[in-house]
């Protein structure tokens, strides 16, 4: 959540005019439109889990093609639109993050509790949500200040892979009833 704000700045610093920032900022939703009903049958067959790994790999991916695209800026306009080659890449992966995450978002939280505990669950996961978002845009624009745009998107990077591992770890070690 902290590199969104810096991705903003990235697009700036590409020299995007106004139809490539909103080109960017909008065919990752086409794509995540089309790949919703592929993972909403996928989520209903794997254990979360699994599916939170693929949905935070993907995150992880649009992040590492983004970083790419300031060492290997290669592009091609079409339309007067700048299409970045490494930039197309990893907005094919933020959409499925968008697809998959739109799901997990609603099902996550309550994977790990008792139906009648899912509303609770659920409530605490988006307020926590809320706090986080009021705070880490500041914080991804102190470590863009810091670190530029290559130590943001290696942050977020490191604290997916982190993610990840804890996620692989807790289904590895415990296989948890699935209540719902």
């Amino acid at each position: 959540m902290s590199a969104v704000a810096v991705v903003t700045i990235f697009y700036n610093y590409l020299e995007l005019n106004y139809s490539g920032v909103a080109f960017y900022k909008n065919a990752f939703n086409v794509i995540a439109i089309i790949l919703l009903p592929v993972f909403g049958k996928l989520i209903g067959k794997i254990d979360v889990r699994i599916f939170a790994i693929i949905t935070y790999s993907a995150l992880l991916l649009y992040y590492f093609f983004m970083g790419l695209t300031e060492y290997f800026p290669g592009y091609f306009e079409f339309f007067g639109i700048k299409l970045y080659y490494f930039l197309l890449v990893s907005v094919i992966f933020n959409g499925i993050f968008t697809a998959s995450m739109a799901l997990l978002w609603y099902i996550g939280s309550a994977y790990f509790c008792k139906s009648e505990e899912a509303a609770d669950y659920q409530s605490i996961h988006l307020s926590l949500t809320g706090v986080r978002a009021i705070f880490t845009p500041i914080v991804g624009i102190l470590f863009y200040r810091m670190l530029n745009f290559t130590g943001t998107f290696t942050i977020s990077i490191i604290s997916l892979i982190i993610a990840i591992t804890i996620t692989y770890i807790s289904y590895k070690k415990r296989k948890v009833a699935v209540y719902w």
